[in-house]
């Protein structure tokens, strides 16, 4: 009877000691995630080698935790997804590394060629204030641009329609309704082609820009054919064509009579 007093008496202890030291390794392993997670840290990863002089998008990078305590990262590593979309990388950038804020340029950093879109080249133009909208125009809205031909028949015609204002003046960020500042420079998103077209216009025309509606920026508004200013201007747009060589003349003797 004594002996299996003693015997419960046993098993009972052991079940305390086993309960006891299960409790302690869960505090154990509790302890050592929490000393984990504060080491953790969400860091901007590039997924793929990002070349230099490359704007960053969406799907070249991607959010994944670092344990600041086994790798050493540097103290301007970004933290969100947001602070590197659109910049524009400094030099090349490895896969699998946080990205620095140093290593990235913004748009405001980089200049007028960072807000040109793709396929368009900035060109600059000279026009007062009542050729330019009395100073109301902003970057980002969109003017036709006008020229008057003067000669024997004076005619004016519409030459680009829906083009893109980049600057006015040194300005490349909007500012208030209110705060009008008339420029005599405006700066305009144009392709090639449209470049070389104004450029010919400025030297034979009277420009005149004149602003769109805000809710249709790139409708035509005068979809009729060209009429003789832009066909002149399209003209000598085109790419110049090679002049043909003229054949050379034979030249002929004449043997005077003996």
């Amino acid at each position: 009877m004594r002996r299996n007093k003693y015997l419960m008496a046993g098993i009972f202890f052991l079940i305390i000691s086993l309960i006891l030291v299960r409790a302690q390794l869960q505090r154990q392993r509790h302890a050592r995630a929490r000393e984990e997670s504060a080491t953790l840290r969400d860091m901007v990863i590039a997924r793929q080698t990002i070349p230099k002089w490359t704007i960053i998008t969406p799907e070249m990078i991607e959010l994944q935790k670092v344990d600041l305590a086994r790798q050493t990262v540097p103290q301007d590593a970004l933290t969100s997804l947001e602070a590197a979309q659109g910049k524009l990388t400094r030099a090349e950038i490895i896969p699998g590394r946080p990205i620095a804020a140093g290593e990235l340029l913004s748009r405001d950093e980089l200049g007028l060629s960072a807000h040109l879109p793709p396929g368009k080249c900035a060109m600059t133009i000279q026009v007062s204030d009542t050729t330019a909208v009395a100073g109301f125009l902003r970057p980002g809205d969109r003017v036709d641009v006008l020229g008057t031909f003067t000669g024997e028949a004076p005619v004016t015609d519409t030459l680009l329609q829906g083009i893109q204002v980049i600057a006015v003046g040194k300005a490349l960020e909007q500012k208030s309704l209110n705060a009008v500042e008339p420029n005599n420079l405006v700066t305009l998103a144009v392709t090639p082609s449209e470049a070389r077209a104004l450029t010919f216009a400025q030297t034979k025309a009277t420009i005149q820009l004149v602003l769109r509606p805000l809710a249709e920026p790139e409708t035509a508004l005068e979809p009729s054919p060209p009429p003789i200013a832009r066909e002149a201007v399209r003209i000598v747009a085109r790419p110049a064509q090679p002049r043909a060589r003229r054949p050379a003349r034979a030249r002929t003797t004449r043997s005077g009579a003996r």
